[in-house]
Protein backbone atom coordinates (compact mmCIF):
# COMPACT_ATOMS: atom_id res chain seq x y z
CA UNK A 1 0.00 0.00 0.00
CA UNK A 2 1.09 3.18 -1.16
CA UNK A 3 1.00 6.84 0.85
CA UNK A 4 -1.88 7.96 2.68
CA UNK A 5 -3.57 11.00 0.94
CA UNK A 6 -3.26 14.07 3.24
CA UNK A 7 -3.70 16.64 0.72
CA UNK A 8 -3.09 17.85 -3.21
CA UNK A 9 -1.05 15.32 -5.31
CA UNK A 10 1.40 17.09 -7.89
CA UNK A 11 2.29 15.15 -10.50
CA UNK A 12 5.11 15.63 -13.16
CA UNK A 13 6.21 13.27 -16.22
CA UNK A 14 4.24 10.25 -16.61
CA UNK A 15 2.93 7.90 -14.87
CA UNK A 16 0.13 5.77 -12.75
CA UNK A 17 -1.76 6.78 -9.66
CA UNK A 18 -3.95 4.47 -8.14
CA UNK A 19 -6.76 5.82 -5.46
CA UNK A 20 -7.88 3.14 -3.09
CA UNK A 21 -10.60 3.86 -0.42
CA UNK A 22 -10.37 1.83 3.08
CA UNK A 23 -13.12 1.86 5.80
CA UNK A 24 -11.26 -0.02 8.66
CA UNK A 25 -9.16 -2.70 7.10
CA UNK A 26 -11.38 -3.21 4.37
CA UNK A 27 -10.95 -2.31 0.67
CA UNK A 28 -13.75 -0.77 -0.63
CA UNK A 29 -12.89 0.45 -3.87
CA UNK A 30 -10.00 0.99 -5.94
CA UNK A 31 -9.32 3.35 -9.37
CA UNK A 32 -6.28 3.66 -11.54
CA UNK A 33 -5.53 6.29 -13.91
CA UNK A 34 -2.35 6.86 -16.10
CA UNK A 35 -1.57 10.34 -16.86
CA UNK A 36 1.35 12.25 -19.04
CA UNK A 37 2.29 16.11 -18.06
CA UNK A 38 3.89 16.67 -21.40
CA UNK A 39 4.05 20.33 -23.35
CA UNK A 40 -0.08 20.12 -24.62
CA UNK A 41 -0.96 19.51 -20.46
CA UNK A 42 -3.04 22.22 -19.62
CA UNK A 43 -2.85 24.19 -22.33
CA UNK A 44 -5.59 26.96 -24.05
CA UNK A 45 -7.52 24.93 -26.60
CA UNK A 46 -10.29 25.03 -29.12
CA UNK A 47 -12.78 23.00 -30.51
CA UNK A 48 -13.61 23.88 -34.86
CA UNK A 49 -16.09 21.31 -33.96
CA UNK A 50 -17.25 20.43 -30.76
CA UNK A 51 -17.86 16.49 -30.12
CA UNK A 52 -21.36 15.13 -29.36
CA UNK A 53 -22.74 16.57 -26.25
CA UNK A 54 -23.73 11.96 -25.42
CA UNK A 55 -19.68 11.86 -25.55
CA UNK A 56 -18.34 14.99 -23.90
CA UNK A 57 -18.03 13.54 -20.13
CA UNK A 58 -15.06 14.78 -19.60
CA UNK A 59 -15.18 18.11 -20.97
CA UNK A 60 -13.35 20.85 -23.57
CA UNK A 61 -10.13 19.79 -21.47
CA UNK A 62 -10.30 16.08 -21.68
CA UNK A 63 -7.78 15.72 -24.53
CA UNK A 64 -5.50 17.46 -23.12
CA UNK A 65 -5.84 16.78 -19.13
CA UNK A 66 -3.08 14.29 -19.29
CA UNK A 67 -4.90 11.37 -18.43
CA UNK A 68 -5.21 8.59 -20.60
CA UNK A 69 -8.80 6.89 -21.02
CA UNK A 70 -10.15 3.93 -20.86
CA UNK A 71 -8.24 0.76 -22.50
CA UNK A 72 -11.62 -1.70 -22.90
CA UNK A 73 -14.14 0.93 -23.54
CA UNK A 74 -14.46 4.37 -24.99
CA UNK A 75 -17.75 5.44 -22.97
CA UNK A 76 -15.45 7.09 -19.74
CA UNK A 77 -15.14 10.78 -19.63
CA UNK A 78 -11.46 10.89 -20.89
CA UNK A 79 -12.93 9.92 -24.44
CA UNK A 80 -14.39 12.23 -26.21
CA UNK A 81 -16.72 11.35 -29.31
CA UNK A 82 -18.03 12.66 -32.55
CA UNK A 83 -20.17 11.42 -34.69
CA UNK A 84 -19.86 11.95 -38.58
CA UNK A 85 -17.89 14.68 -38.10
CA UNK A 86 -14.11 15.39 -38.05
CA UNK A 87 -12.28 15.79 -34.93
CA UNK A 88 -10.66 19.34 -34.82
CA UNK A 89 -8.80 21.02 -32.46
CA UNK A 90 -6.23 24.07 -31.52
CA UNK A 91 -3.80 23.38 -29.05
CA UNK A 92 -2.20 27.14 -28.62
CA UNK A 93 0.74 27.57 -26.43
CA UNK A 94 1.69 30.94 -24.52
CA UNK A 95 5.11 31.12 -26.65
CA UNK A 96 6.08 29.13 -29.40
CA UNK A 97 7.53 26.29 -28.44
CA UNK A 98 9.33 23.30 -30.73
CA UNK A 99 7.93 19.64 -30.58
CA UNK A 100 8.81 17.02 -32.45
CA UNK A 101 6.25 14.41 -32.05
CA UNK A 102 2.36 14.35 -31.62
CA UNK A 103 0.58 11.26 -30.40
CA UNK A 104 -2.44 10.01 -29.35
CA UNK A 105 -5.47 7.43 -29.42
CA UNK A 106 -8.38 6.48 -31.46
CA UNK A 107 -10.59 3.70 -30.24
CA UNK A 108 -11.77 0.82 -33.16
CA UNK A 109 -15.02 -1.14 -32.49
CA UNK A 110 -16.63 -1.40 -35.92
CA UNK A 111 -19.39 -3.59 -34.02
CA UNK A 112 -20.44 -0.63 -31.95
CA UNK A 113 -20.36 1.85 -35.38
CA UNK A 114 -16.83 2.86 -33.73
CA UNK A 115 -14.15 3.26 -36.64
CA UNK A 116 -10.39 5.07 -36.73
CA UNK A 117 -9.97 8.07 -38.67
CA UNK A 118 -9.12 8.08 -42.21
CA UNK A 119 -6.09 10.52 -41.81
CA UNK A 120 -4.76 12.62 -39.42
CA UNK A 121 -3.45 16.53 -40.40
CA UNK A 122 -1.12 18.21 -38.27
CA UNK A 123 -1.47 22.00 -38.91
CA UNK A 124 1.39 24.76 -37.31
CA UNK A 125 0.66 28.71 -36.84
CA UNK A 126 2.69 31.39 -35.19
CA UNK A 127 -0.60 34.07 -34.83
CA UNK A 128 -3.43 31.09 -34.64
CA UNK A 129 -5.42 32.26 -38.19
CA UNK A 130 -3.17 31.42 -40.48
CA UNK A 131 -2.21 27.77 -40.11
CA UNK A 132 0.20 25.52 -42.40
CA UNK A 133 0.03 21.74 -43.27
CA UNK A 134 3.23 20.45 -41.06
CA UNK A 135 2.47 16.93 -41.86
CA UNK A 136 -0.40 14.13 -42.67
CA UNK A 137 -0.28 10.81 -42.44
CA UNK A 138 -3.13 7.73 -43.78
CA UNK A 139 -4.15 5.50 -40.32
CA UNK A 140 -4.71 1.78 -40.89
CA UNK A 141 -7.37 0.54 -38.96
CA UNK A 142 -6.66 -2.99 -38.75
CA UNK A 143 -9.23 -5.93 -37.32
CA UNK A 144 -8.02 -5.57 -33.68
CA UNK A 145 -11.14 -3.55 -31.75
CA UNK A 146 -10.03 -1.22 -28.86
CA UNK A 147 -7.84 1.75 -28.89
CA UNK A 148 -5.23 2.19 -31.04
CA UNK A 149 -2.14 4.21 -30.75
CA UNK A 150 -1.04 6.93 -33.62
CA UNK A 151 1.94 8.97 -33.07
CA UNK A 152 3.44 11.61 -35.70
CA UNK A 153 7.51 12.30 -35.68
CA UNK A 154 9.03 14.29 -37.35
CA UNK A 155 12.35 16.66 -37.25
CA UNK A 156 11.36 19.75 -34.93
CA UNK A 157 8.81 22.00 -35.40
CA UNK A 158 8.72 25.08 -34.03
CA UNK A 159 4.91 26.98 -33.46
CA UNK A 160 2.41 28.47 -31.49
CA UNK A 161 -0.45 26.84 -31.94
CA UNK A 162 -1.11 23.43 -33.17
CA UNK A 163 -4.39 22.46 -35.30
CA UNK A 164 -4.55 18.75 -35.12
CA UNK A 165 -8.02 17.37 -37.87
CA UNK A 166 -8.86 13.37 -37.95
CA UNK A 167 -10.74 12.81 -40.64
CA UNK A 168 -13.75 10.53 -39.77
CA UNK A 169 -14.48 7.30 -41.71
CA UNK A 170 -17.03 8.54 -43.25
CA UNK A 171 -20.13 6.27 -44.15
CA UNK A 172 -20.24 2.73 -42.79
CA UNK A 173 -20.18 0.44 -45.86
CA UNK A 174 -22.76 -2.25 -46.63
CA UNK A 175 -22.53 -5.47 -45.00
CA UNK A 176 -21.30 -3.92 -41.26
CA UNK A 177 -23.82 -3.17 -38.19
CA UNK A 178 -24.50 0.62 -38.74
CA UNK A 179 -24.43 0.72 -42.54
CA UNK A 180 -25.31 3.60 -44.64
CA UNK A 181 -25.03 5.66 -41.37
CA UNK A 182 -22.21 7.70 -40.19
CA UNK A 183 -19.08 6.18 -38.41
CA UNK A 184 -18.53 7.62 -34.85
CA UNK A 185 -14.36 8.61 -34.05
CA UNK A 186 -13.28 8.69 -30.31
CA UNK A 187 -10.34 10.56 -29.53
CA UNK A 188 -7.95 10.15 -26.56
CA UNK A 189 -5.36 12.15 -25.18
CA UNK A 190 -3.04 14.51 -27.11
CA UNK A 191 0.49 14.60 -26.30
CA UNK A 192 2.72 16.79 -27.76
CA UNK A 193 6.36 16.62 -26.68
Amino acid sequence: MGKKYQGPVNVTGKGTITATAIIGERVTDSKSFQYAVTASTGKSLDFLVPPDPAYNRGGMHAWTNGIFGSDTRYTDAEWLGWNGKNFEGIIGFQQSISFHSIRTRFFHAPGSWVYMPQSVQLFVSDDGINFRLAVEKKVEAGNESGPHKFQFDFPSITARFIKLIAVNHGIISNGNPGAGFPAWLFVDEVVVE
